[in-house]
């Protein structure tokens, strides 16, 4: 028999298969878990002179947070020295003079990258799109670019405009540029075609910088008990250099015992069927700790731009924003990448988006193997009842985010109206309908701390106990939440069969 490195023994055990603690022992060889066992003894037989015990007492034992939603490069660059904070500005001044500030800090800078802004929140009740000009009054000599707090959209300055080659005709396939009434740029950059900026253009971050942010994120993450994330992909086609891929690799390499976090890395599924690019990544990327799990794609944009994809028109303006992609299009892609046994995960923020790609997948899915791939829908901020049981029916994982409560407050039912504000984040829902949930945080959208998405998905409230939502019975117990972080996550980057 296989002899044990450590036993841990607590009073209070949480192996995420029952929705109940007990009082045992974890049972470990190297970084393998060899048994979990329940009462006072049966350990004793994995006990050599090489074997460790040790008493934890009252504290609690579980398995590591599994994030099943990040975006990893920008949750570890903006947490960085190398970026400004934007969260706690109030209005568009606020954000120029912080990076004012910061160029005072930092004269020899050539550039300076800030995320967090977000006008909805500015002021009683938000206020309009800020625009370049108050940038370039302050800084008008080195490209600025401001990323906004849910990362679909990009406010920059003139000279950021003109390094990135744009001009008053410069126009995309959906999302663009806000222009003004004389058609010149105003430095708005609205959805995914915002969201291509720092891979195409930007070149922000160095490789060594890369890997130096990363480090330093990752001290965080252990320190919160997460074991590993998905980092999903934040555009819409495959390309850019993947910098922060080869980063992660290399510094996985160079570090005794590999990153201390495992990297689930979804790049972009794009639209064309062409996987010479991810077949490349795959191949490249294999260890344990950086791998291909997957590929990611957006169906919709968000509730506070108006482009996340509704059945019914917005309350606010009576409009109905459309996919970004044709159905016809995601489904030939979908359907070619399962069946070359790649999981796709999709952004799928309201209901239209969510009832479209079930759709998606249920055919896609037909013929696959798919004891080999697990189909997500990201974030599913609203859904209409009808859907709710088809996750469970299909296979299909909701990997949602709690805190993002805290993102559409002040909006959401302005905009959705009070019937859909009450199909909001239905957690409770999806879990009696036997969907296997997995949760996550969108960091840097939100915080990337584990107890504050487990504190909004057992209260939906704030911290002062105020509700942040229309359906507060579809809250979770702590036991659930600790599971959908856990197994369920696993389950979303397909490693349920070794973790969570």
């Amino acid at each position: 028999m296989k002899k044990a490195s450590y036993i841990l023994k607590s009073n209070y055990i949480f192996t995420s298969e029952t929705l109940s603690y007990f009082k045992g022992a974890v049972v470990i060889s190297g970084e393998t878990i060899l048994d979990v066992i329940k009462g006072d003894t049966g350990y004793e037989q994995y006990i050599d002179d090489q074997t460790k015990v040790i008493e934890y007492g009252d504290k609690l034992i579980m398995p590591g947070f599994i994030d099943a939603h990040t975006h990893f490069d920008q949750a570890s660059n903006t947490s960085s020295p190398y970026a400004i904070h934007l969260h706690d500005c109030k209005s568009e001044e606020e954000c120029v003079q912080m990076a004012a500030d910061f160029r005072k800090e930092h004269p020899d800078i050539d550039h300076i990258y800030g995320f967090g802004w977000l006008n909805t929140e500015w002021g009683d009740g938000g206020a309009p799109l800020p625009t370049r000009h108050s940038i370039d009054a302050a800084i008008p000599d080195i490209p600025v670019y401001f990323h906004s707090m849910d990362g679909h959209n990009f406010w920059i300055n003139s000279k950021a405009i003109e390094k990135c080659g744009f001009t008053k005709d410069s126009t995309a396939p959906f999302g663009g540029f806000i222009k003004d009434d004389d058609g010149e740029l105003t430095g708005v950059i609205i959805d995914l075609y915002a969201t291509t900026l720092p891979v195409t253009y930007g070149n922000i971050f160095s490789r060594d910088i890369l890997k130096e942010v990363t480090a330093d994120f990752m001290k965080g993450l252990s320190a919160y008990g997460i074991t590993g994330l998905a980092s999903v992909a934040a555009v819409t086609y495959p390309g850019g250099d993947f910098e922060e891929y080869a980063a992660y690799d290399e510094l996985n390499r160079e570090t005794e015992g590999g990153l201390p976090v495992r990297m689930f890395l979804f790049p972009c599924l794009g639209t064309t069927g062409d996987f010479t690019i991810v077949n490349r990544l795959r191949d490249t990327y294999t260890a344990e700790k950086v791998h291909i799990a997957g590929l990611k794609q957006f169906v919709d944009g968000v509730v506070c731009g108006h482009t996340a994809y509704t059945q019914e028109p917005y309350a606010d303006n009576g409009q109905i924003s459309k996919p970004f992609f044709p159905k016809e299009t995601l489904l030939k892609v979908i359907k070619k990448a399962n069946a070359e046994g790649y999981s796709v995960r999709l952004h799928t923020i309201s209901d239209g988006s969510a009832h479209m790609a079930l759709d998606i997948f249920e055919e896609a899915q037909k013929g696959a193997d798919m004891n080999k791939i697990t189909n997500t829908l990201e974030h599913l901020d609203n859904l209409e009842p009808e859907d709710i049981p088809r996750f469970a029916q299909l296979g299909v994982i909701p990997s949602m985010q709690p805190a993002h409560i805290t993102l559409t407050k002040t909006y959401f039912e302005q905009s959705m109206g009070e019937r859909r504000s009450k199909l909001a984040y239905q957690h409770r829902n999806l879990l009696d309908s036997g969907a296997t949930l997995a949760l996550g945080t969108d960091a840097p959208c939100v915080s990337v701390n584990p107890y504050e998405t487990v504190y909004y998905a057992i209260t939906r409230s704030d911290f002062d106990g105020n509700p942040l939502t229309k359906n507060p019975d579809q809250a979770m117990t702590l036991a659930e939440a600790l599971r959908a972080y856990t197994y369920g996550a696993s389950c979303a980057v397909g490693a349920s069969d070794r973790l969570g």
